[in-house]
């Protein structure tokens, strides 16, 4: 897997550089089972359930180029923050496959 350093003025992070997956779901209305549990498998890389570290900075990110913005860190960081805040129900930092859901229901985007 080839990284890339997203650059903080205290230090550097390396995020997963793939081919960006949500840009593949692009312009559907609703996910099917499968697709969700496959979208959430592509991000849970280390596949412990959750969505967490590197993993969520990486969907964070994806989903910022989705919308056509090339974010720097601290976007990231501060999506990151607003992410949790909306969708991590149990408050332990990382998103699992509910969580996930929550967050790409069609509700969610209103």
């Amino acid at each position: 897997m080839e990284l890339f350093a997203v650059e903080n003025s205290q230090h550097s992070r390396v995020l997963p550089v793939e081919e960006n997956y949500i840009l593949k779901l692009k312009g559907k209305k609703q996910l099917t089972r499968n697709e969700m549990t496959e979208f959430f498998q592509h991000y849970d890389q280390d596949n412990n359930g959750k969505i967490s570290g590197a993993e969520l900075m990486a969907l964070l990110r994806d989903i910022l180029q989705a919308e056509g913005k090339e974010p720097n860190f601290q976007e990231i960081k501060e999506f990151h923050q607003a992410i949790l805040s909306l969708c991590d129900v149990n408050h332990d930092r990382m998103i699992d496959e509910a969580e996930l859901t929550l967050l790409l229901s069609p509700s969610a985007k209103k």
